[in-house]
């Protein structure tokens, strides 16, 4: 599927060209408006790049990708890093680290512990994406036993395998990697490459049964250590604020492995109908309340609409 190409000037970056080449390959919709992909992801329009630009937009661009995606519900934006120290009291931040800190070095006395104990259980390699395609399908199915009231993928063994094999030309922009213990795929991740500028901790699986030897400690800790020290990349990301899945992963990046939150502006643009339905429900708190008690998405967008109401209040 050929992008949609807005743009009046080149590419600023090389990142953007590939991504939409692989984007064309496997025939996913993308429109390209002011240097930026855009693309629909569980019914959200989003920009795809590093988290520390502005994707602020006019409201004809607004209207124009919400014409584009007709099936898409919002557009979800954000306007790049404040780099404030008012980091307490921010509504939406990325989850980042922008300096490599070696084990010696961890303050945290539980962060220094998992990660000797995770290196020590466990081998960490960076691999090909078609190696995942091919031995990876198991800890994907397996790692949703974890997730409490969450069904198993439907995708099965070989679309998994398509995937990552359609992403073996491709490896400028997707890094993957792999956790072994006893030379067994245990677990693997995702990353997301924009140029220099960030890795994006996009996925990561784990087989339950494995965690408590700690791969998951092993796996940040040394790709921490290819993007900061050995590749001089200005930051990683493990993703924005996580208010759909019960986890308290970022919360421990923060307080053990010296990642940090980066406050930004959350931007959202409804559609029509559903704007109407919000600005009706989320003043009627007992309404709201029973609602996000019955469907947990609903919940997430009236947490997103609550973040966004009080980005407008303290701009």
């Amino acid at each position: 599927m050929t992008a949609i190409n807005y743009n009046n000037n080149n590419l600023k970056h090389n990142f953007t060209q590939r991504f939409s080449e692989y984007y064309n390959l496997a025939n996913i919709k993308h429109v390209l408006l002011k240097d930026t992909l855009w693309f629909d992801y569980q019914k959200s329009v989003i920009p795809l790049g590093p988290a520390k630009n502005d994707y602020s937009l006019n409201d004809y661009e607004i209207q124009l990708l919400l014409k584009k995606f007709s099936n898409s519900l919002l557009l979800r934006s954000t306007t790049g890093f404040k780099y404030s120290n008012n980091i307490e009291n921010a509504t939406w931040y990325a989850i980042i680290k922008d300096q490599f800190v070696d084990i010696d070095s961890i303050k945290s006395y539980e962060g220094r512990k998992k990660v000797r104990r995770g290196l020590q259980n466990c081998k960490v390699e960076k691999v090909e994406s078609d190696f995942i395609g091919k031995y990876g399908y198991e800890v994907f199915i397996s790692a949703f036993d974890r997730y409490k009231n969450k069904s198993k993928p439907t995708v099965t063994a070989e679309q998994f395998r398509m995937k990552y094999f359609e992403r073996k030309s491709f490896d400028d922009l997707f890094h993957y990697w792999g956790v072994f213990y006893n030379s067994k795929l245990i677990g693997f991740a995702e990353n997301l490459i924009y140029g220099s500028i960030e890795a994006n901790y996009s996925t990561m699986k784990f087989c339950p049964e494995y965690l408590k030897y700690y791969p998951s400690y092993a796996l940040i800790y040394s790709m921490d250590n290819f993007y900061l020290n050995d590749n001089k990349m200005e930051y990683v990301n493990d993703g924005f604020r996580s208010i759909l899945h019960n986890t308290n992963i970022q919360e421990f990046l923060v307080k053990n492995l010296h990642f940090k939150k980066e406050s930004t502006n959350l931007i959202i643009h409804y559609k029509k109908s559903l704007s109407l339905a919000i600005s009706t429900i989320f003043p009627i708190l007992p309404l709201r309340n029973y609602l996000s008690k019955l469907f947990p998405k609903l919940n997430a967008l009236f947490i997103l609409e609550e973040i966004r109401r009080s980005n407008i209040k303290s701009d």
